[in-house]
């Protein structure tokens, strides 16, 4: 077995940990610099947008303004 480390731009991520989770027998390790917001699958994109509902349901949601700092925040960050 081969160990490689690969530093990948974040507008071709998603794709390229597509390709290698099509491999059951890779081990994929990822950094923690992976943003919220990107989704490597629909399944999972479905899943956080099931939990969004949920959380509206039941009334779980910021202000607008909070929503807006934390973006803000998020984006000087990148």
């Amino acid at each position: 077995m081969h160990t490689i480390k690969l530093n990948i731009p974040d507008t071709i991520y998603p794709e390229i940990m597509s390709l290698l989770k099509n491999y059951p027998n890779a081990s994929i390790v990822e950094d923690n610099v992976k943003p919220d917001f990107i989704v490597s699958s629909m399944d999972e994109a479905q899943k956080r947008i099931e939990i969004a509902r949920e959380s509206v349901k039941k009334g779980e949601c910021i202000e607008e303004k909070e929503f807006w700092e934390e973006m803000d925040n998020h984006i000087s960050k990148l």
